[in-house]
């Protein structure tokens, strides 16, 4: 795996060859483009076959077959106003379809939209309700913590469990412990990737129990094994990314 960029607070870009995931959903927006070859995207009701560049929403259940492909991936964090501008260039409803191929004539500025304009788009965040970015604020600040508790992060808010729960799925996209655990995953990568720790001792630093419980949500939401990437030599080209 080459590493373009890995930046925890918004997006990431990797490329990777011979990719082939099981069944998985992540809080992020999915851009794939094949360098070489082609690849397909499944989910349970739509397929794309042999195509080169696509899109999967959030939260979306899905399978990514590359073998003999070349892929870049684009990672993008929820919250960011990013897939609205990408599905207006597209002129896609966004309750129509879940993966979409991108036609040639449009990629250049999905790609713009995606990272050069991701910025901008950030700042839409400040639209969320001041006490679930509060509760953002908690989480990513307090990501390796394993005590970190639905309960304890509503008190701090001002509201109840069931509530904070309800209006932070509702305005982020997802239940607010996928959320957590979503950062503890970036953590984890950024310990092996920055400082060069092995798969168990990032595990450990970023608030997993074990090992096993960080690969069983790393495969969970990146449809891989942690140990199929990381024990193959990682090349870096980060910058400051991190």
């Amino acid at each position: 795996m080459k590493v373009h960029q890995f930046n925890r607070e918004g997006i990431s870009v990797f490329n990777e060859s011979n990719l082939v995931t099981e069944l998985h959903a992540h809080p992020a927006l999915e851009i794939i483009i094949a360098k070489q070859g082609n690849f397909t995207l499944h989910t349970s009701k739509e397929s794309l076959i042999n195509i080169q560049y696509g899109l999967i929403k959030p939260n979306i259940l899905h399978r990514l077959q590359a073998e003999n492909c070349e892929c870049e991936i684009i990672m993008v964090e929820p919250g960011f106003g990013v897939l609205k501008q990408i599905l207006e260039i597209l002129n896609t409803p966004q309750d129509k379809k879940n993966i979409i191929e991108i036609e040639p004539i449009l990629q250049s500025n999905i790609h713009r939209a995606a990272i050069e304009n991701w910025s901008k788009a950030a700042q839409l965040i400040a639209t969320y309700d001041e006490r679930i970015l509060h509760c953002i604020h908690l989480i990513k600040q307090n990501k390796t913590a394993k005590s970190l508790l639905l309960a304890n992060l509503a008190k701090k808010v001002h509201l109840s469990p069931d509530r904070l729960s309800h209006l932070f799925k509702a305005q982020v996209g997802i239940p607010i412990q996928k959320f957590i655990i979503w950062n503890r995953l970036k953590t984890a990568v950024a310990f092996i990737l920055k400082d060069q720790l092995n798969l168990t001792q990032a595990a450990h630093k970023a608030g997993f129990y074990d090992s096993a419980h960080f690969s069983k949500h790393f495969k969970e939401m990146l449809g891989i094994k942690p140990s199929t990437v990381y024990n193959s030599r990682i090349v870096q080209d980060l910058g400051e990314s991190l």
